[in-house]
């Protein structure tokens, strides 16, 4: 006969195991550290998780949205050399390269470096630090996305908004066909 709580508790950490590496930072080692975390469970440290056999209930699974719509979360994917858009800034084509950085830093979910309305925290926030760490991956997007003309002249600009404003006070004048 199937034993179901022990079917059910393997599946538990199997979720885990899955939870788990959905955390680690994908490096050479990411295999690594599954299997030792997986080598390192008891299936009885997992006996007191309520079964779907014992209460009809099934087992709930934990929603990672809270972490995922957080602007200052990065994921693994999210690399300083990440090229967000096809053609770069060349000054003529402002329009365009604004509209595609927008849609693409909004999918990105830090559309707010660049608008103003993630403020920097201040300097004693413990969040200080991950904001800067975000403030840098969307300016280095931004300077992989321009002219090397261009990007000489911001190169050494340490706030996204201040240079999206000035790209936007420098290059919106031009004669960019618009959609209204």
């Amino acid at each position: 006969m199937i034993d179901l709580l022990k079917i059910d508790i393997e599946f538990t950490i199997f979720i885990k195991l899955v939870h788990y590496s959905l955390f680690v930072i994908h490096t050479k080692t990411t295999e690594f550290h599954i299997l030792a975390w997986y080598q390192s469970s008891n299936i009885d440290d997992f006996a007191h998780i309520p079964s779907a056999t014992t209460n009809n209930q099934p087992t709930q699974i934990t929603n990672m949205g809270d972490t995922i719509s957080d602007p200052l979360t990065l994921h693994h994917s999210d690399s300083p050399e990440l090229v967000l858009v096809s053609k770069p800034l060349e000054g003529h084509n402002y329009g365009q390269w604004s509209c595609s950085m927008r849609i693409a830093l909004n999918a990105k979910n830090k559309l707010g470096f660049i608008n103003g309305t993630i403020k920097p925290p201040a300097s004693t926030d413990a969040k200080s630090a991950i904001w800067q760490k975000c403030n840098d991956i969307v300016l280095s997007w931004i300077l992989q996305s321009l002219n090397p003309d261009i990007a000489s002249n911001v190169l050494y600009c340490t706030n996204a908004s201040m240079v999206w404003n000035d790209f936007k006070d420098r290059f919106s004048q031009s004669n960019d066909f618009k959609f209204f």
